[in-house]
């Protein structure tokens, strides 16, 4: 097996509820971020290696919610990212195809509770290269436990966004100690 074909693109939380919010909706827009994921989803599919599209979200009844999390408390009040509900499906300027690989995750670490881990190691892959949002939150937790489950992990700065450019950089500053930080040309070459 290549190198290559041990590697996967896992693509992070572009899902309606957080790329339509404002929070994160100016830096992904400003940064073409979803445009530059999909150069990456566009290489990975020509190149037939795994893709793997991730996204948070919770059942109606919210059985899943971390009830005591300060980020996720006022998801079920709200009714927020319900799986039922379109703020969970993945943004349609994404590159996401029926019958792609998708996670769902109850938290901001894609690989905590989730099938990720079963479905990497199934395809024995050794490589993670993440994209997404928020660079601070889901793809920085990811990174960070796909790290410590022995992973060459890459992110793609580019094509990661966070609420600001401070955010942003912070988190690849302290990212870099750990893993590989890239830009989209960089992974494309």
């Amino acid at each position: 097996m290549s190198n290559a074909q041990k590697t996967a693109l896992i693509v992070l939380d572009f899902i309606n509820g957080i790329t339509e919010n404002p929070y994160f909706k100016t830096y992904i827009d400003q940064h073409q971020v979803i445009e530059k994921s999909n150069q990456l989803i566009k290489k990975f599919r020509k190149n037939k290696q795994l893709i793997i599209f991730v996204k948070v979200g919770f059942s109606d009844n919210y059985v899943e919610l971390a009830h005591r999390s300060i980020l996720f408390v006022h998801n079920k009040p709200n009714n927020w990212v319900k799986l039922s509900e379109r703020s969970t499906d993945f943004d349609s300027r994404l590159d996401y195809q029926a019958g792609d690989v998708v996670v769902i995750k109850h938290r901001i670490n894609a690989f905590y509770s989730t099938s990720l881990e079963a479905i990497l190691n199934a395809n024995e892959i050794e490589n993670l290269v993440l994209c997404g949002v928020s660079t601070n939150m889901a793809v920085e937790g990811t990174a960070r436990d796909g790290h410590d489950r022995n992973y060459a992990v890459t992110i793609v700065k580019d094509a990661c966004a966070a609420h600001s450019e401070e955010d942003q950089n912070s988190s690849l500053s302290i990212m870099s100690r750990i893993v590989e930080i890239k830009t989209v040309a960089e992974v494309l070459a």
